[in-house]
């Protein structure tokens, strides 16, 4: 089995966490508040999921990474302003089914951890 990868993690007001890790061929998703024992954890190949990586445009850093759970989409996102010095991080989860946004947290920006930026593996979206 392929070692587990950290490529998203970030704490919630509410205790509650998130974990990406990428296992070479898939990436593994959980959330709650003791990730060995997860409210909720999926599991899926890197050939399901989707990207978006900032383009070097804007004033903002961007890159998301979404998996999904049957039509359920889970998005992490990282931002930050890179024109303001020392400028908070803007990063969290968006849960959408189509069109609706199901759920949007935000993580307390002093425990993201990522590793979004030229995530391989995983076909971008435009």
């Amino acid at each position: 089995m392929a070692r587990a990868t950290e490529v998203f993690y970030c704490q919630f007001a509410n205790k509650k966490q998130v974990l990406v890790e990428d296992l070479g061929t898939h990436l593994r998703y959980r959330f709650g508040k003791n990730l060995q024992q997860a409210e909720l954890e999926l599991q899926t190949n890197k050939a399901q999921a989707f990207t978006w990586q900032w383009k070097g445009v804007g004033r903002h850093y961007y890159y998301d990474l979404s998996v999904f759970n049957g039509k359920t989409r889970y998005r992490m996102f990282f931002s930050v302003d890179r024109l303001v010095e020392n400028a908070p991080v803007d990063a969290g989860i968006s849960v959408e089914r189509g069109e609706q946004v199901l759920a949007h947290l935000s993580c307390q920006p002093q425990t993201v951890r990522q590793a979004l930026e030229g995530i391989s593996g995983i076909a971008e979206e435009e």
